[in-house]
């Protein structure tokens, strides 16, 4: 499969990350002001223009790359909220459904939006976050991408990029909830984390200042001020959420030194400010685009986590994917098919010598136990011969399983995501078992309904006891059936 990159999208930066092994690749290029504002693309041109410069630093050859995509907190609206659980540990999706659309900041048919779990905070309650997203919005970067050789596998806030960063590489104590403060050119960012996952967050905006780095050009004063007005807010909030008090303050760049002083008086907490020694590569610049591509790491039908885009997305993810398997052992069978040929000649050759030279001892010497061993040589290279031929014939009547692949996909338009395909290859037929995941057992109904309309297939069977439900409201399930022979 392709490896995942990270892409962080700000007002000023277009910047492309991936993993490779204990290193960080970065390279980013510098946006002109007013082509990206508060997270929403203003000047297209401009923007596909520093897309193909990025293309181009990026020195990737794949035709195309797959990203996922962080976007600034400006054009994201996220909110906490509970659920009740069913009585068998699930979640209430019509109480989830209903929490979603009355948190909307507008239309829910105008957004794209995902859940995050948090907590369970009782037995009987989830507690989740859900962010929102324009679809335009969202929609204008799908396509721009496209346009350039990126395809999205998802979409995520920064915050959760930050969370995922911090929880991976920075030392956070697992036994306590800490705050993280990241300082962007936008603004500053206020986060919870609780046992590795993100519990609060909330965003601040600088006064309008010219300098790239506002943090600097602000006031000691000032700064401090907002700082401390900003976590006793926090604390409040911790403290009647979840009980207790706030223990550390983990910052992603250093501040003035009576700052950090004046924090930690004021809070009674102790100042950690994060270094970036433990990847190379890894600097405060790359922190948010690390933490998108450390997603990419992710296997794909392992990645349950939040994303701002449409189901379409995943679709042609997975389509791709099946494609590069494709292409993979489309060269497997090439390199195979050369590789025998070449062997079946080389082996032929040497019979052949063989032979004439056993001919030729023959006329010489015309020993009647020679004759024996030439007659028994011959048979033996008949018999090699017939060995060879029922191979060729095995390989001309496979059946074509890239075909079959690539068929069955295109087949399903349910939001199916296949997990495992398990075949069993017999004389005349082949016997399948495919365990998937659907978004409801009506889809899970509707995909087996379009296996046994499908004339490549008989004896589809979806027994009720194979489907449960997952904790998110999906339902896993395994269909058998079986594959009738195909053509080449």
């Amino acid at each position: 499969a392709p490896k995942i990159g990270g892409l962080e999208v700000s007002d000023t930066f277009l910047r492309f990350a991936f993993v490779e092994g204990k290193r960080c690749v970065l390279n980013s290029v510098r946006l002109a002001p007013g082509v990206v504002v508060d997270g929403v693309i203003r000047d297209a041109a401009a923007f596909s223009a520093a897309l193909r410069e990025l293309r181009h630093v990026i020195r990737v050859y794949e035709e195309v790359i797959p990203v996922v995509v962080t976007l600034s907190d400006v054009s994201v609206y996220m909110q906490l909220f509970r659920v009740p659980r069913t009585p068998d540990g699930g979640i209430d999706d019509a109480a989830l459904e209903l929490n979603i659309r009355s948190l909307a900041p507008f239309h829910i048919d105008d957004a794209y939006y995902g859940t995050e779990f948090v907590a369970s905070p009782t037995p009987s309650e989830v507690e989740l976050f859900v962010a929102f997203a324009r679809k335009s919005m969202i929609d204008v970067f799908i396509a721009l991408l496209a346009e350039h050789g990126f395809t999205v596998v998802a979409v995520e806030p920064l915050a959760l990029s930050l969370v995922r960063v911090g929880r991976e590489v920075f030392p956070f104590p697992s036994d306590e909830d800490v705050v993280l403060l990241h300082f962007t050119n936008a603004g500053l960012h206020v986060m919870v984390i609780s046992a590795g996952l993100l519990a609060f967050h909330h965003f601040v905006v600088w006064p309008d200042l010219s300098s790239e780095d506002r943090v600097r050009q602000i006031d000691i004063v000032v700064l401090r001020d907002l700082l401390i007005r900003e976590l006793r807010s926090v604390s409040i909030f911790y403290m009647h959420h979840f009980g207790g008090s706030l223990k550390a303050i983990f910052l992603t760049r250093s501040l003035p030194a009576e700052v950090e002083l004046a924090l930690s008086s004021a809070m009674s907490v102790r100042i950690v400010v994060l270094t970036y020694d433990a990847v190379a590569g890894f600097t405060s610049q790359s922190l948010i685009v690390f933490g998108a591509a450390l997603r990419g790491l992710i296997p794909r039908d392992l990645d349950a986590q939040l994303s701002l885009t449409p189901r379409s997305v995943q679709a042609d993810m997975l389509i791709m994917r099946i494609r590069h398997l494709g292409f993979f052992w489309r060269n497997i069978m090439v390199i195979s098919t050369v590789a025998f040929c070449l062997l079946f000649l080389i082996t032929d050759g040497i019979f052949a010598q063989r032979v004439r030279a056993l001919d030729r001892e023959l006329s010489l010497q015309g020993d009647a136990a020679n004759v024996v061993e030439l007659h028994a040589f011959r048979e033996s290279a008949a018999a090699f011969n017939r060995d060879i031929d029922l191979a060729l014939g095995v390989e001309r009547e496979r059946t074509s399983w890239a075909k079959f692949f690539a068929g069955f996909v295109t087949s399903s338009r349910e939001g199916i995501i296949l997990q495992r395909v398990a075949l069993t290859v017999m004389r005349s037929s082949t016997s399948a078992l495919l365990t998937a995941i659907a978004p409801s057992e009506s889809s899970a109904i509707r995909f087996k309904n379009i296996l046994t309309e499908d004339v490549r297939f008989r004896d589809v069977a979806l027994p009720l006891t194979a489907i449960t439900r997952n904790t998110n409201g999906s339902v896993s399930f395994q269909i058998t059936f079986t594959v009738l022979p195909q053509s080449s």
